[in-house]
């Protein structure tokens, strides 16, 4: 379903929702073209979600913020930056709405009324050392502004619960909702990692290549939960270990590993 509507002298917008078969969220594409400099242009979602605060995406987790009036911090924080996603819900978080977005990060939420930062025509200088320039200077004018022309946003909105499984949590769908399916054309190969069952918040992020025999998988617990991940391993695994960043040991692990809210975890298997 698609149709433009007009947005005064900002320019015009055409929104596209889609719903395809099987899919738990709403997709959106977003078509506009800005015309007038020194605007903010932002798309708004009114909801009756009015915990005492919204939940927004980061590089490793999350991070929740005040929706309601109060003191002056809260009143401050008109916008967040959140990593392409955020979520407004009751205080339980069993039941609310997911906003996921494929390069949009400026988030903001008042008294259950969440909305996203699309376009910012703000003045930008133009005194770079002879490098390029994506900001558009008005006739007659040698102020540049940012974000002018022509533009597409692409979104999706769904439920959201924190009990939800893992491929509908939104940390999850940021990543595969917008990212193409890398198609492996090689000879068939056993990773040695079969499956992992735990809390649905606990998401897999990268995968970084080892030795020719050991591989690291990297993990976000991403809504604050506490339990355990127990993992299904096939035989040619010779060992599992948590390890940091620089591959160091921290400690065996046989096919459980404790889960700490928000905690960053790396999982070395060795075939």
């Amino acid at each position: 379903m698609s149709f433009t509507k007009s947005l005064g002298r900002v320019g015009s917008v055409t929104t596209r929702y889609r719903l395809d078969a099987g899919s738990a969220v709403l997709r959106i594409d977003l078509d506009f073209d800005l015309k007038q400099p020194q605007v903010l242009v932002k798309l708004v979602f009114p909801t009756l979600y009015r915990g005492r605060e919204a939940r927004y995406g980061g590089p490793f987790g999350s991070v929740k913020r005040p929706q309601w009036s109060g003191p002056l911090t809260n009143d401050a924080m008109f916008e967040v930056p959140g990593s392409r996603w955020a979520c407004v819900a009751d205080d339980d978080e069993r039941d609310g709405l997911m906003l996921i977005t494929e390069s949009k990060y400026g988030f903001g939420c008042h008294e259950g009324t969440l909305h996203l930062s699309l376009a910012r025509s703000a003045m930008v200088t133009q005194s770079n050392a002879g490098g390029d320039t994506t900001s558009i200077g008005t006739a007659g004018d040698d102020r540049a502004f940012a974000d002018l022309g022509r533009q597409r946003v692409s979104l999706a909105v769904g439920r959201f619960s924190a009990s939800a499984p893992q491929e509908a949590q939104p940390a999850v769908l940021a990543d595969t909702l917008f990212t193409p399916v890398l198609r492996y054309r090689g000879r068939p190969c056993d990773a040695g990692l079969q499956g992992m069952t735990g809390p649905p918040s606990l998401v897999p992020a990268w995968a970084k290549p080892g030795t020719k025999r050991s591989w690291t998988l990297r993990l976000h617990e991403t809504l604050g939960s506490r339990g355990h991940a127990d993992f299904a391993l096939s035989e040619s695994v010779e060992s599992v270990a948590t390890v940091d960043l620089r591959g160091s040991n921290w400690s065996g692990l046989s096919k459980r590993m404790h889960v700490k809210p928000y905690g960053l975890f790396s999982l070395q298997v060795e075939r």
